[in-house]
């Protein structure tokens, strides 16, 4: 199913190049592609045994998380408490679909403003409040347990949190630009 997915993925990525969206001629392939996705996405869902319905909780945390301290008090119980790392492990499981990049499903764990300190490997300094991602478990091994089935492996989600980080980092900077203005 991961090789399926990449392949329409891939083809989406090539009809798509060059037109806008309105003007595309491939339109209709286009269409066929993203139902195709979806129909991965329902069968991968079902194969796993996920209702996208039934709520999913990690107990004491709402989601996404909103900042820092959330962040940090999370690391600390899903290394204290097995129950609480199963939950958090059975959450990312259950909110990303198969189709999706980290990056498009990231803000349903966590907030902008709970990241903007991370780096994928900071070195923290007396200058700097950069905290690396790569030293927790939250981010490192439970991500990668959570979505091994999705074809994520230790370096693949090295490579997509870093993308998703850029991405945050330029809506913070667009929106501190705009604010200045």
């Amino acid at each position: 199913m991961v090789q399926a997915v990449h392949a329409l993925k891939s083809r989406l990525k090539q009809l798509y190049s060059g037109y806008k969206i309105a003007q595309n001629p491939n339109l209709i392939e286009i269409c066929k592609i993203q139902d195709s996705l979806r129909s991965l996405n329902s069968e991968f869902r079902l194969s796993q045994g996920i209702d996208p319905h039934k709520p999913i909780q990690i107990h004491g945390f709402p989601m996404p998380l909103q900042c820092e301290e959330d962040i940090d008090r999370l690391e600390l119980m899903v290394k204290r408490n097995p129950k609480i790392r199963l939950q958090y492990i059975e959450f990312l499981r259950c909110k990303k679909d198969l189709t999706a990049s980290v990056s498009e499903c990231f803000g349903k764990f966590f907030t902008d403003e709970a990241v903007y300190n991370f780096k994928w490997n900071a070195k923290r300094s007396a200058k700097t409040r950069c905290r690396a991602m790569q030293d927790y478990q939250i981010f490192t091994d439970c991500m990668t347990e959570a979505w091994h089935d999705h074809g994520i492996t230790r370096a693949t989600l090295a490579s997509e949190l870093q993308l998703m980080l850029t991405i945050i980092n330029r809506r913070r900077h667009g929106s501190d630009h705009i604010r200045s203005n």
